[in-house]
């Protein structure tokens, strides 16, 4: 265990050639993290050490704490960073402290004009890939970013749904997770359970792993089928080690201890500060031990990473994959780190269509008035073109009050009595092509006029308005006194300013987390270490020499390289058809590092690592008894 963790501040680090790292401090200055030392766990001792040291705790880690069973917490005080780690470097209450670095998202916002097409799933055999798989909804892909616009109508079906909590009791922590309506993840920065998109760059990235493919609709993601988990992790443009570290161990959490199928994390960010074995060192350790792979951004500095670390991605942990980003003509990008020994492959990362929050037109055009409106959360949309359809009134949408010719017609509903949903699901099964829902409440009055309402979760939902009351009211009186002419045209449409351009080794690493959780689809029996191999070990050639010099593998993401990979299966190591004794001999002798080690057969419990919890599980398989 590291005893004290310093740091260097050069003005070579400051002061590279990237205006990200000129832009952006190395750490916050204040404050530290610390770990306590074993002898420092009572909340009383640890009260009486910071008042003595005229410190204060600012912030408690509890989900890394509980996870590393030590105390470690954010301290902060009129001191400098330096100034701090001065004082509490030397003290045997302390086991390590360092500063909060802070990483920022690894993106270059390009200047050229939208394409029409997203070049970078042909250059990765996606198609070759749809062909054997196009995903498995039980696999979840943890984006820790600035969140996720979960209500966006590409992404939204594919939204992780914490389901204690969204069938739970609102401001209640209904699953004992520590946290309360942690329904799509959870705002890690600002503390609280709405982890929607505040930056458009975590949004965008979501999009690339799994926005819905084959739905007519906007892009398509890597994986058609996948659970994106929203763990916001930005305060003001930026991404603090403390916010990462939590985010990072509530996916390991809900994984450990509530049996969600986290294949891999996506860390598209990174930043100058760090070392092996720091908090965030170990937060990602934490990951691998549950199976969990940590695909990071390379960076955009054109720097050697061999030479210059970024981190998370230059950690030495082997649940680490960093991602490179190469360009339309398939060269490595200018812009894009690299590093023979710290970087490991390159994905598609120059403009880069995806999705960003979106935006859309909501109207209601009946008699030749346009009715201000707005759209229900989730709700289905329209072509450019709207519905066009006669009106035919609904009552309050309960079951019994759609007449029989209601097929084919826009229900008019009042709200009341039943949840938005319910009223939407009657139309649907009544025929109905479209839903509006006016208000019954004046527009005057509280909750009156337009409201913000929401049909609760992602699916296949009618194209769902409201408006107010009076603009209900007048509709109804139109209706009567035209009977059933009353033709309408319902607007529900997202717009072109829902998907965008973006260049960066961001966008390259979530075709990497995308293709593991694709993988981890087509072989659900392998552990998620293996799959990740295949990603490695299929990568192709890239076409310059002096780029396949620059990386690990030499290689750039090629799914069909990737899905025809073929290993022996897991635990024959010696790789004779038969799992037997001398098999388990073999894993011992790497658990003992007297063989080297080989994870693709021999990680038996997909930790990424081979020790002696390796050997008697292949033991076990070995003599029959698994």
């Amino acid at each position: 265990m590291i005893k004290n963790i310093t740091f260097l501040l050069t003005l070579t680090m400051l002061f590279i050639s990237s205006s990200f790292c000129q832009e952006t401090p190395l750490y916050v200055q204040g404050e530290v993290i610390v770990k306590f030392a074993s002898q420092t766990t009572s909340t009383k001792s640890i009260q009486t050490f910071t008042q003595k040291k005229g410190i204060k705790i600012k912030k408690n880690l509890p989900l890394f704490s509980r996870l590393r069973k030590s105390n470690v917490a954010v301290l902060s005080s009129q001191l400098t960073t330096q100034e701090m780690i001065s004082e509490l470097q030397n003290d045997p209450s302390i086991e390590y402290v360092q500063p909060i670095y802070i990483r920022k998202p690894l993106e270059v916002t390009p200047n050229d004009t939208r394409y029409n097409q997203q070049w970078a799933l042909p250059r990765i055999s996606a198609p070759y890939a749809w062909g054997i798989t196009t995903g498995d909804n039980k696999n979840v892909v943890a984006v820790v970013d600035s969140g996720i616009n979960y209500s966006h109508p590409d992404i939204s079906n594919n939204m992780w749904q914490n389901l204690a909590e969204l069938e739970g009791l609102p401001e209640i922590d209904d699953d004992n997770n520590g946290y309360k309506d942690d329904i799509y993840g959870y705002n890690f920065a600002y503390n609280h359970p709405n982890p929607t998109d505040t930056d458009s760059h975590g949004t965008h990235v979501a999009g690339i792993i799994g926005a819905v493919g084959n739905n007519q609709q906007g892009v398509s993601g890597v994986n058609w089928s996948v659970q994106l988990m929203a763990l916001n992790s930005i305060r003001d443009g930026n991404f603090r080690d403390d916010d990462l570290i939590e985010a990072i161990s509530y996916a390991v959490m809900m994984k450990k201890d509530f049996g969600e199928k986290v294949v891999a994390i996506n860390a598209s960010w990174g930043g100058l500060g760090g070392q092996n074995g720091d908090t965030l060192y170990e937060a990602i350790e934490e990951a691998g031990r549950v199976g969990i792979t940590f695909v990071a951004a390379a960076g955009n500095e054109s720097e050697n990473n061999d030479l210059t670390p970024l981190y998370p991605a230059s950690y030495n942990l082997p649940n680490i994959i960093s991602v490179a980003a190469f360009d339309k003509n398939e060269s490595l990008w200018s812009f894009s780190n690299y590093g023979v020994s710290s970087v490991h492959l390159s994905a598609p990362g120059t403009n880069i269509l995806s999705t960003v929050p979106f935006t859309e037109y909501v109207a209601l055009e009946a008699n030749g008035v346009v009715y201000e409106s707005n759209s229900l959360e989730f709700s289905g949309k329209t072509e450019t073109g709207g519905i066009t359809g006669l009106f035919i009134d609904c009552g309050l949408g309960e079951t019994d009050d759609f007449p029989v010719e209601t097929s084919g017609y826009i229900a008019l509903i009042e709200r009341g009595t039943l949840y938005f949903s319910e009223k939407a699901t009657n139309a649907y099964e009544a025929g109905a092509v479209g839903v509006v829902i006016y208000n019954n409440i004046p527009d005057d009055q509280p909750d009156g006029g337009l409201i913000n309402a929401t049909l609760g979760s992602a699916g296949n939902w009618l194209p769902t308005i409201f408006i107010s009351k009076s603009d209900g009211l007048k509709l109804k009186e139109l209706l009567s006194g035209l009977g059933t002419d009353l033709q309408a045209t319902l607007f529900n449409t997202i717009l072109p300013e829902s998907y965008g351009l973006k260049s960066g080794t961001s966008m390259a690493t979530p075709f990497v987390s995308g293709a593991i959780s694709l993988l981890c689809s087509a072989y659900p029996e392998d552990t998620v270490a293996r799959n990740t191999f295949r990603v490695i070990d299929g990568v192709k050639p890239m076409s310059k020499a002096v780029d396949r010099e620059k990386l690990i593998t030499g290689g750039q993401l090629d799914l069909q390289g990737a899905f025809n990979c073929t290993y022996p299966p897991l635990g024959d190591i010696n790789n004779d058809g038969n799992i037997n004794i001398s098999d388990v001999i073999r894993c011992l002798r790497m658990s003992l590092e007297l063989d080297e080690q080989d994870l693709r057969v021999a990680d038996m419990n997909g930790d990424w690592v081979i020790n002696i919890s390796d050997v008697i599980l292949l033991l076990r398989k070995a003599i029959r008894l698994d």
